[in-house]
C-alpha cells in the first residue's frame, strides 16, 4: 500500500504548478492532502475515488479500514482520530508541531492531520494580544463542539491544557505575560 501525506500551502496555486499530474503519477492507494485556505469550488480538481472525511460521512459514501501501526484495522472515525492525537508525544513536539501520521495506539487512525496556528512570541498590542488568545481560548471551547458537529476533532483537553501552558509561559507583550 502506498500512503502520501502532503501539507500545501495553496492548492489553487499547486494546481497550476503540476500538482494534478504529480498526483496521477505517484498513483498512491492513500493521499492525504492539508490545505487550509481553499474553499469549495474555487478549484477544479476532483480526483476519481478521493474524498474528505465530512464530505464522505455526508455523501454516506463507504470508507475503507485501514491496519495501524499497532497492527490493528481500524475505521476513520471521530474517535480513532482523536487517538492519534492522544497518543502523539506533544509534550517533546517543539512548537507543538507534530504529524500525525502513524501514531501509536491500538485505536488511532493512521493517517490523521492536523492545522496549525502561528503566533509570534512577542506581541506588540496588548489588546490585540489578548483578544487573540481569548478567540483561541473559544475555539478550544464552544468553536470544538461547532468544529464536531461538522465531523472535525477538536484537541483533546490534555493539550489544549499543554498549549494554554505555553500561552502564559511564552507570549509576551513587552516583556509581559498576555492578560486574558
Amino acid at each position: 500500500m502506498k500512503l502520501i501525506s502532503w501539507n500545501v500551502n495553496g492548492l489553487r496555486a499547486c494546481l497550476t504548478h503540476g500538482f494534478a499530474e504529480s498526483f496521477a503519477a505517484l498513483d498512491a492507494d492513500i493521499f492525504s492532502v492539508q490545505e487550509t485556505k481553499m474553499q469549495p469550488g474555487q478549484a477544479d480538481f476532483a480526483p476519481e475515488g478521493y474524498t474528505e472525511y465530512t464530505y464522505a460521512v455526508e455523501a454516506k459514501l463507504s470508507m475503507v479500514t485501514l491496519e495501524n501501526r499497532a497492527g490493528k484495522f481500524v475505521a476513520p472515525t471521530p474517535e480513532s482520530f482523536k487517538a492519534s492525537g492522544i497518543h502523539a508525544d506533544w509534550k517533546n513536539a517543539p512548537g507543538f508541531y507534530m504529524v500525525l501520521t502513524d501514531q501509536p495506539g491500538d485505536d488511532s487512525w493512521p493517517i490523521t492531520g492536523l492545522t496549525y496556528i502561528l503566533v509570534q512570541r512577542n506581541q506588540t498590542d496588548a489588546d490585540k494580544a489578548g483578544a487573540m488568545l481569548k478567540y483561541f481560548n473559544w475555539c478550544y471551547t464552544t468553536g470544538a463542539n461547532a468544529a464536531s458537529k461538522l465531523h472535525y476533532v477538536p484537541l483533546a483537553e490534555e493539550v489544549v491544557e499543554l498549549v494554554r501552558k505555553a500561552w502564559t509561559d511564552e507570549i509576551r507583550v513587552n516583556g509581559s505575560p498576555v492578560a486574558l
